[in-house]
């Protein structure tokens, strides 16, 4: 996994400018993309090989955490805005 961020990593300071060591290197950026992606699924079928894992209920449960901390990040911005005092709706 330690692999698999640091390729991230490389890829993003490689693409925008921002964080880049020189000017954007799309091609580079390109290459660290399907590296970082051959990787991760090198992890992901480790994974399935080592344990008896269904990929039915494993899929499942991926899509519906990602969905859940996407309910949590929304529903808790409100609630902190709410409570800060900065929502349009005061009475």
């Amino acid at each position: 996994m330690q692999v698999n961020f640091w390729l991230l990593k490389r890829a993003v300071r490689t693409m925008f400018p921002r964080f880049a060591e020189t000017s954007p290197q799309k091609g580079r950026a390109v290459l660290f993309f399907l590296a970082k992606g051959v990787v991760f699924l090198l992890l992901l079928s480790a994974l399935f090989i080592r344990y008896p894992i269904q990929p039915v209920s494993f899929t499942l449960g991926v899509s519906l955490l990602l969905l859940t901390c996407m309910i949590v990040t929304l529903f808790g911005s409100r609630t902190r805005i709410q409570e800060a005092g900065l929502d349009e709706k005061k009475p």
